[in-house]
C-alpha cells in the first residue's frame, strides 16, 4: 500500500466508546471521559444492556446494513448481488458506478467513528489492507467485523464465498467463485507451453513499490 500521511494516524480512535446500548462518539477528551464513566455505570446498573460482539459467519439473519473498508470488497458485494445492503464504502470504491454515491468512511486509515455512525450490522475488512487500530476499535465497541484474506487468487475466491455466505448470497457467490476459477484454469492452459518472461508490476510510482511474493498481484502476474 502507498505510504502517506494517513499512516501516521494509526492506533486507537479517540472518543469512540462502547456502551451497553450503543456507541458514543466524541472528539472532546473530557467529554469522552465523562461518557465513558456514564457508560460503565449504566452497564453496572443494567447488566442486560451489554452489547455482545457476534461472529458474522454464525449469524442467523443476514445483515441489512453493510460497510466495506476496501474497494475489492465493495466490488465483491456487488458481484454477489448484495449491493443494496451497502451503506458506506472506502474512499476509493468507484466500481461499479453505483458505489460512487455511497458515504465514504476513509481511505487506508478508515474512521471508526464514521463507520459506527452508519449503524452497520456488518463491516467487511481485509487482513492485508486495513490497519488494526480502527478494526480493533470497532470490534471492541461491539460492531461485527468480518476480516477477509486477499493475499492470493485462492484467498480472493475464499473471500467471495465468505462474503456471499455472510450476506445471504451463498449460491450467487458459489457460482461467481466457480466462474473465476474456470477463467484461471483457461489462462493456465493457454500459457502452459510458453516461455516465462521476466516481469515486474509496479503499484506505486514514488517511492517505487512493486508487487512482491505472497501478494494478490504477484499471484496474478505468475498465473499469466
Amino acid at each position: 500500500a502507498p505510504r502517506n500521511s494517513e499512516r501516521s494516524r494509526r492506533g486507537r480512535v479517540p472518543g469512540l466508546i462502547r456502551s451497553g446500548c450503543g456507541l458514543l462518539a466524541t472528539r472532546n477528551p473530557k467529554t469522552a471521559a465523562i461518557l465513558g464513566f456514564l457508560a460503565v455505570s449504566a452497564l453496572a446498573a443494567f447488566p442486560g444492556c451489554r452489547a455482545a460482539s457476534r461472529d458474522p459467519a454464525q449469524s442467523s439473519a443476514p445483515p441489512r446494513r453493510v460497510v466495506s473498508l476496501a474497494p475489492n470488497l465493495t466490488e465483491i458485494v456487488y458481484a454477489v448481488g448484495a449491493g443494496t445492503l451497502l451503506v458506506g464504502v472506502s474512499e476509493h470504491s468507484d466500481y461499479p458506478p453505483e458505489a460512487r454515491s455511497l458515504p465514504r468512511v476513509g481511505g487506508l486509515e478508515v474512521s471508526a467513528e464514521r463507520v459506527a455512525s452508519l449503524s452497520p450490522d456488518l463491516v467487511l475488512a481485509t487482513r492485508e489492507g486495513n490497519t488494526r487500530g480502527p478494526i480493533s476499535a470497532l470490534s471492541g465497541a461491539g460492531v461485527p467485523v468480518l476480516v477477509l484474506p486477499t493475499g492470493s487468487l485462492d484467498a480472493v475466491l475464499d473471500s467471495v464465498r465468505q462474503i456471499g455466505g455472510a450476506l445471504g448470497r451463498g449460491q450467487e457467490a458459489g457460482r461467481l467463485a466457480e466462474s473465476l476459477a474456470a477463467r484461471r484454469s483457461a489462462v493456465r492452459a493457454r500459457v502452459a507451453e510458453r516461455p516465462r518472461p521476466k516481469a515486474i508490476l509496479f503499484v506505486w510510482p514514488d517511492p517505487p513499490q512493486a508487487a512482491g511474493g505472497g501478494t494478490f498481484l504477484d499471484d496474478v502476474l505468475t498465473e499469466a
